[in-house]
């Protein structure tokens, strides 16, 4: 991500593309694991 703001020169590259990384990975985690999506830690 560091990369990507270094190369665009705008914070709000690497915020979006995290922000998509993590909705797909809990849209992953949830496929695979249900229960774990729900608890909370």
């Amino acid at each position: 991500l560091g990369l990507l703001y270094l190369a665009s020169g705008n914070l709000l590259a690497p915020i979006v593309t995290h922000a998509l990384y993590d909705l797909a990975a809990l849209s992953v985690l949830a496929r695979v694991n249900p229960a774990a999506a729900r608890s909370v830690v």
